[in-house]
């Protein structure tokens, strides 16, 4: 009898858990993990208003939280905890991706187009063609994870690919920290303008470049790195389907929570009008009046996230990158809408006109606010901004404070000395494209001189100190190569954001000396009299000198 009790307790222990123990197990286990990270975000937002008070950037506290509670410190969010946290991580990264794009609007670059362009080709060839082979040469051999890498089948292809990629990452800059000290300094004028629009317009190709480089390192880390057609052509696939993905998850938003308000049509009355297109015409109307009803007010950031979070998901399952994805659909917001979609619309508007015509139903306000001008996208961009501007702070604590849990505190601090290196290669490579950008469109360009661009020969001394600043789309990127490569994409993220945080402190700075010594400093203690300095391109500080791109208030 004992023995038969024994076989069955042990029968009973080996059996697996039923499904409402396991259930228990994970509500139990989920709660547990909700509540961790609360405490982490908590303690990086406070740690980050104390950074504030001593006039250094939140983020970086965000980040040193994030690396003190997480697994390789005191263990507070481990691994497990990671696991569960990759929706929100990917939601917050697609975030950034969304607030770069809708920096991005065609109108504002148009009257500055030669000049951004010059720029943007000098920084990223002279920063890739610079850092890169500094990086290969004289940092790899030194770094641990490299060495042995190099060591390995296909190792010097490899390193050379590990390389190109943090070439690659230098080249970034930040959007979001480049509107700040433009508002903290109100700068206003030709520097600002095309400064702002060099760093979004750079930021575009940076993460293009990063996800065709990314794909190399996914070829050359395969298990059959040998060179094909499809080998060749996979990589631009991916950007492509990232930038059709971006396309239509950016028409989603523009048309959906991001679209002008539709009044709600009325229903037929008559038997007679209730045919079928006019069901559908009406069940379109209505159906799309509810969803712009539903995502106005505090409803709308919720499902802005909500689309992140989906273009992420879709994305990292379909083989797209989601940062590149996101940028893509903020760039869409941004801007008036495509011409196919304005002739899809017009299409429609003459088929909903002869319906009426047919059958008396009124349609009139269906499709009133389809029509897309420049003014109405230039208030959905300005709309939008409104919400990434209530988004931006909690994506920051919750993006920042997670990155940091990645990262060894042994790794990041054995990088500094690499990361030094790395960092003043950036610099001189910053220094001296912006240098040769000056001279290029001053001689091979005078007609952007004569337009109003005499201001590049003043300021080609320290121009190069409004693009040091990196933050949220270079982190991204790193999170990036980290989860694709979790072998050595800890190492690789130790070394990367040294640098990264080095210019994120010290890039703000420099950003704000240049302003005020470009003289379009508006701000009340950084106030420059702008008819000593040639560089403004004006006689009078009055508003009327300011051109078109920065609109920052005083």
């Amino acid at each position: 009898m004992d023995a038969a009790a024994a076989d069955a307790a042990d029968a009973d222990a080996a059996a697996p858990p039923s499904l409402l123990t396991r259930m228990e197990v994970d509500v139990s286990s989920g709660v547990l993990i909700l509540l961790t990270a609360f405490v982490l975000f908590i303690g990086a937002y406070y740690a980050g208003h104390v950074f504030k008070r001593l006039s250094l950037p939140a983020i970086t506290a965000y980040f040193l939280v994030g690396l003190l509670l997480g697994p390789h410190s005191f263990n507070m969010v481990n691994r497990d905890s990671l696991e569960w946290l990759k929706l929100m991580d990917g939601t917050c990264l697609c975030m950034i991706g969304l607030c770069a794009g809708t920096e991005v609007s065609f109108q504002e670059l148009a009257p500055h187009l030669s000049i951004v362009w010059v720029y943007t080709l000098a920084i990223t060839a002279g920063t890739w063609l610079l850092v890169t082979p500094v990086v290969h040469f004289f940092v790899a051999p030194n770094v641990p994870f490299l060495v042995d890498m190099a060591k390995q089948a296909n190792g010097p292809s490899r390193v050379w690919a590990i390389t190109s990629l943090i070439g690659t990452l230098m080249v970034a800059r930040s959007p979001a920290s480049a509107l700040a000290v433009l508002r903290d300094t109100d700068g206003r004028g030709p520097f600002c303008t095309t400064t702002l629009a060099v760093v979004v317009v750079k930021d575009v190709v940076t993460v293009l470049m990063y996800s065709l480089n990314l794909e190399y390192v996914h070829f050359v880390f395969g298990e059959n790195a040998t060179v094909t057609l499809y080998t060749l052509l996979a990589p631009f696939v991916h950007v492509m389907w990232s930038g059709i993905l971006g396309l239509l998850g950016g028409l989603a938003l523009a048309t959906g929570p991001m679209a002008p308000s539709v009044p709600a049509p009325a229903l037929p009355t008559t038997p007679s009008i209730k045919r079928a297109s006019g069901i559908l015409l009406m069940t379109y109307a209505r159906g799309r009046h509810n969803v712009i009803r539903l995502s106005s007010g505090a409803a709308r950031p919720a499902m802005i996230a909500a689309v992140a979070g989906i273009l992420y998901f879709v994305a990292k399952n379909t083989g797209g990158e989601p940062l590149l994805t996101c940028l893509v659909a903020g760039m869409v917001i941004a801007n008036p809408l495509p011409t196919p979609v304005r002739t899809c619309v017009s299409s429609m508007r003459r088929v909903l006109r002869m319906q009426r015509e047919s059958t008396g139903l009124m349609t009139s306000n269906i499709m009133a606010h389809h029509g897309e001008s420049d003014n109405e996208a230039e208030a959905r961009r300005a709309e939008t901004h409104r919400h990434f501007a209530l988004l931006m702070p909690v994506v920051n604590v919750v993006f920042f404070s997670l990155a940091g849990t990645y990262i060894r505190p042994r790794d990041l601090l054995g990088s500094t000395a690499h990361a030094s290196i790395i960092f003043a290669t950036r610099m001189f490579a910053l220094v001296g494209s912006t240098a040769v950008a000056a001279i290029v469109l001053t001689r091979g360009f005078p007609e952007s001189t004569n337009a109003g661009g005499g201001y590049l020969v003043a300021t080609s001394g320290y121009a190069w100190m409004a693009y040091v600043t990196q933050a949220g789309v270079a982190m991204g990127l790193i999170k990036l190569a980290v989860n694709a490569f979790p072998s050595w994409g800890g190492e690789f993220a130790a070394l990367s954001t040294a640098v990264v945080v080095a210019n994120q402190v010290i890039g703000p700075l420099l950003f704000k000396h240049a302003i005020v010594r470009s003289g379009e400093s508006h701000a009340g203690l950084l106030h420059v009299d702008k008819s000593a300095t040639p560089a403004s391109g004006s006689s009078s500080g009055d508003e009327s000198a300011a051109p078109d791109g920065v609109t920052v208030t005083a």
